[in-house]
């Protein structure tokens, strides 16, 4: 897993929902490990946009703020959900995947992993139609 020490970004001013959007200042990628015959790798190029999760601060009593310790997992989901490069469904299965890389709490992962099971499409297809 080739993650940098940190995740450096910058902040854009821009808000959604009320969330700071932030822009990727050094680009990196991931490759999936899952499959050995499957190579599946993301590319998160400079400039990439994101705002970690969509997590309402009420909830990050139960899954810490989306800048923390899964935000590597949140920056390429995001990717992957504006850039419509996969199903919905294999995005949040990446994530879950990546978060596990990353030794996020398997509670956590779970709690993440069905809440956008659940309630993803519709930042899916908002995400779509911005295309």
């Amino acid at each position: 897993m080739p993650f940098p020490d940190h995740l450096d970004l910058r902040d854009t001013n821009e808000r959604v929902d009320g969330r700071a959007v932030f822009e990727v200042i050094d680009g990196f990628w991931w490759q999936s490990s899952k499959s050995p015959d499957v190579k599946l790798r993301v590319i998160v190029p400079h400039g990439t946009k994101t705002d970690f999760a969509s997590i309402p601060r009420f909830a990050w009593w139960i899954v810490g703020p989306p800048s923390g310790e899964y935000k590597w997992a949140a920056v390429i989901h995001d990717l992957l959900y504006r850039r419509q490069v996969t199903s919905r469904f294999l995005a949040v299965s990446l994530m879950r995947e990546l978060m596990s890389e990353l030794k996020v709490a398997c509670w956590k992962r779970l709690v993440i992993y069905y809440t956008l099971r659940l309630f993803g499409g519709y930042a899916y297809k908002q995400d779509q139609a911005e295309l």
